[in-house]
Formats: C-alpha cells, sequence, structure tokens
C-alpha cells in the first residue's frame, strides 16, 4: 500500500511545475483582465459624472420642450375652437391697413410738399447753423414709403 500512495506523490511531484506555470499563465491572464476591467470603470465613472452634470440642463431643455408643446397643443385647441380667423375679421383688418396706408400716403405727400417749399430751401442755411451749435448729427435723406412717383 505504500507502493501506490508514493507512485502518487511522484506524479503530483512531475506534474506540480507544469500546473504552476499553468497558474501563472491564468494569474498573468487575470492581472491583464483586471487592469483592463479597471480602465474600462474609470471610464465609465468619469463618462457618469460628465452625464451627471449635464443633467440638470438636460432635465431644463426637456421641461422647456414639454412647456413648448403644451402651448403648441394650447394655441391648436383655441384655433379649432374657433374654427380659424373668420374671414370678416380679415376683411376689416384689410381695410384698417388700406386706410393707414392712405393715411401715411396722405402725410408723406405733405412733407414732400414742405420740403420742396420755397421757404424751406430758405432756412436750411439757419437749420444746419443750429444744428452745428447743437452738435446733432446731419438727418438721414427723407425717403418715401408709401408714395410711388414715375421715374
Amino acid at each position: 500500500m505504500t507502493t501506490p500512495s508514493h507512485a502518487r506523490s511522484l506524479s503530483v511531484d512531475n506534474s506540480g511545475p507544469e500546473r504552476l506555470e499553468r497558474l501563472l499563465a491564468q494569474n498573468t491572464e487575470l492581472a491583464v483582465q483586471l487592469s483592463r476591467l479597471r480602465e474600462e470603470n474609470a471610464a465609465l465613472k468619469s463618462a457618469r459624472k460628465e452625464k451627471a452634470a449635464r443633467d440638470p440642463e438636460r432635465v431644463k431643455l426637456k421641461k422647456e420642450l414639454e412647456n413648448r408643446f403644451a402651448e403648441i397643443a394650447e394655441l391648436t385647441r383655441m384655433i379649432e375652437d374657433k374654427g380659424g380667423p373668420p374671414s370678416a375679421d380679415i376683411a376689416a383688418v384689410q381695410a384698417e391697413l388700406e386706410k393707414v396706408k392712405g393715411d401715411a400716403a396722405e402725410l408723406e405727400h405733405m412733407l414732400v410738399q414742405t420740403f420742396g417749399s420755397s421757404s424751406w430751401r430758405l432756412t436750411a442755411p439757419l437749420r444746419g447753423l443750429v444744428r452745428m451749435l447743437r452738435r446733432q448729427p446731419r438727418p438721414a435723406p427723407f425717403q418715401t414709403r408709401y408714395l410711388s412717383y414715375p421715374e
């Protein structure tokens, strides 16, 4: 019986250096994997911190976007409730616009007449002297906006 146990110890002794080399190789491989995983973990932690730093801004933008969508929905509902702008209102606004344009053209015509008058031209040096004494810049030349003259 001593022979089998002694033979067993001899076979363990023979496999010891091979096993040790295998374990060392595994240990080296595991150390490399551990190092890589630690680097990945550090990168993930850094990314998580960056994301956390952007979170307040993202939350703010998301809230603002939600508010805009709610505003759009409310305006859409209001338009649907009214059935769109009535054509009578549009016609009234257009008529008022034409009236205002006519008034502006009339005022421009009066200005053109004033600027062309002999009294305006005779007092030009006096107005220029007053502007110079008050250190005011020369006004821009008058241009009509509502009157159209043939060229």
